[in-house]
């Protein structure tokens, strides 16, 4: 399930062990085969998710003072009432953890942490980015994507429109936050593209 490829030593721990039982958690889902607690992002049907296939995608995050590269086998469903029922409809949906945001290699708290590093706590970018070895490109990409939440976050948390505050809520409770983000707009938060057409699924 998770492939080692390096590790290295960092002063930075956004993750800890936690992600590993995650990692676990995942792994006994994937091998007993029931997506029953899974509804389709696209028509809302319950027991219609079935396991299609699995591929492999790269994932970065911090454990104790290390830097873990590695390789995470992620499954992805297939609804059937989409295929048989809703055809032409988006009907394979990728089953995602939630240390994972779509299309992003780094941990969602590599990526929330360093987005607070630089909104709250108001440390330089230079040094951020240092610090994880990315581009300025790499974090402005992280920035935008935040700014671009802000009204939907505002409406989960119940809190006013401050960048601050929803970020520091979001790091605070950010596994109950991303489920109901998703249960509230049928798709994942920190999705770069902004769309109506879901492709994933939080476990």
């Amino acid at each position: 399930m998770l492939e080692v490829v390096s590790i290295n030593k960092t002063d930075k721990t956004e993750d800890n062990f936690n992600i590993l039982y995650i990692i676990n958690a995942y792994q006994i889902i994937a091998n007993t085969n029931d997506y029953s607690f899974c509804k389709c992002p696209q028509c809302n049907h319950d027991n219609c998710m079935h396991y299609h296939k699995e591929y492999q995608r790269n994932i970065i995050f911090h454990i104790m003072g290390y830097e873990i590269i590695a390789k995470i086998s992620i499954v992805v469903l297939e609804c059937n009432f989409c295929k048989e029922v809703n055809k032409g409809k988006q009907h394979f949906h990728a089953l995602l953890p939630d240390y994972i945001f779509p299309y992003h290699i780094f941990s969602s708290n590599i990526i929330l942490n360093a987005l607070s590093d630089r909104i709250i706590k108001n440390i330089k970018i230079e040094i951020i980015i240092e610090k994880l070895r990315i581009s300025h490109q790499l974090f402005y990409k992280w920035l935008r994507e935040l700014k671009k939440y802000l009204l939907a976050s505002s409406i989960i948390l119940a809190t006013q429109l401050n960048i601050k505050d929803i970020l520091n809520k979001i790091i605070e409770n950010k596994d109950e936050f991303l489920y109901l983000f998703y249960k509230e707009y049928r798709h994942p938060y920190f999705l770069f593209k902004l769309t109506c057409v879901p492709l994933a699924i939080m476990p």
